[in-house]
């Protein structure tokens, strides 16, 4: 397997870039098919920097990760990636344990958790055939926020009957939780549940829970509500019918999903 990055930066913020050589620190990079940074210099905005940094991506990458520039990594960061993706090397993986399933997964002895609060926290890892998904995105859904990368993310999850399968302890924490450049509270519950902090990723066996994953509760999921607003009218019937349109989408099947 074969894993690049890309870091979605804004190179105007000094805290940023402050922020930045932090993360680039904790990043082997010689353990990657690729590395770079997406600088958002001319402030074109989220949706536009997301889809530069899920662009280009080396030919040889089975799996590509976007991170923002204010997600650190962990220690033995790469290390921990491939032992996650060598665990579900299909599965759309989320590093990033934003909800109070993270830490009841935990409790139940489980390193992995799905729930509908769908990814929140720009750490996705895609293996190559969801490589095209921002242009899914464009193609299938309005222009509605441009802020709204990871909604983007989870709508396209919801309509390819893909769960977003979340890892838990967090592999990253949110260290720019106070400084946000859209206008978002400086609030602590924006940081990890369960970061792993000092402790070695590589002590943990990522198998428990690979097959048989917690199952969290509804945190916020707004990417269920807001689906059917976000979707281009003339592909609503269609979603309506493949994901069993209840007055909001679901999963096809959950039993079999989660």
């Amino acid at each position: 397997m074969k894993l690049s990055i890309a870091i979605m930066h804004c190179s105007w913020n000094e805290d940023r870039v402050s922020m930045l050589h932090d993360v680039v620190d904790r990043i082997d990079q010689s353990l990657l098919s690729g590395f770079r940074i997406c600088d958002d210099m001319e402030k074109k905005g989220i949706w536009w920097n997301c889809k530069q940094s899920w662009g280009n991506i080396p030919a040889q990458s089975t799996h590509h990760l976007v991170l923002q520039d204010d997600m650190l990594p962990c220690k033995n960061f790469i290390p921990a990636l491939y032992e996650v993706i060598r665990t579900k090397p299909e599965n759309i993986v989320h590093i990033f344990a934003s909800n109070m399933a993270a830490k009841r997964s935990l409790t139940a002895g489980k390193h992995w958790y799905t729930t509908v609060d769908g990814s929140w926290g720009g750490s996705i890892i895609l293996p190559r055939k969801h490589f095209g998904w921002c242009e899914w995105a464009d193609g299938y859904l309005q222009d509605f926020s441009p802020i709204c990368d990871d909604t983007r993310l989870d709508h396209y999850a919801i309509c390819n009957q893909e769960p977003i399968w979340c890892v838990t302890p967090s592999l990253i924490e949110h260290i720019g939780y106070d400084k946000s450049l859209i206008g978002n509270q400086p609030s602590k519950w924006r940081m990890s549940k369960t970061y792993i902090g000092e402790d070695d990723p590589m002590d943990i066996d990522w198998s428990k829970g690979a097959d048989d994953p917690y199952v969290g509760k509804r945190t916020w999921a707004s990417t269920y509500d807001e689906l059917d607003i976000h979707l281009k009218a003339e592909y609503k019937m269609f979603f309506r019918d493949k994901c069993q349109y209840e007055g909001k989408f679901v999963y096809r099947k959950k039993e079999d999903m989660y």
